[in-house]
């Protein structure tokens, strides 16, 4: 049961990031209205910021949601071997993903704002 509960979450997880990448990369707001898209205030500083702010991210968000189908082979196999290194891969994976995404972030908006 626990292999079943562990997969889905990875299939989840990834299909969670390839939507959200999407969402930034072809679905945010456009930019006098920012209701959809990444929300920091120097993102939101002008037009050319706010769309390659989005579109980077999402681009991102879309490789690591790809990432986590393409590595599922390895998890499948690290679930058998023991369930304490699959629960710690899966808390520092995630959190390098979420590190990244703000990362890339910062990297855009920092190459704009000046």
């Amino acid at each position: 049961m626990k292999v079943v509960v562990m997969i889905v979450i990875y299939i989840v997880t990834a299909i969670i990031f390839i939507g959200i990448g999407y969402i930034l990369k072809e679905k945010h707001s456009a930019f006098p209205k920012t209701d959809i898209g990444v929300h920091i205030a120097c993102a939101m500083k002008d037009k050319k910021t706010w769309e390659t702010t989005n579109r980077i991210t999402g681009v991102y968000c879309i490789i690591s949601g790809i990432a986590g189908f393409v590595f599922l082979p390895i998890i499948v196999y690290l679930i058998f071997q023991s369930w304490t290194i699959l629960m710690i891969q899966y808390f520092i994976s995630s959190f390098f993903l979420i590190l990244g995404v703000f990362f890339v972030v910062n990297l855009v908006v920092n190459k704009f704002v000046k």
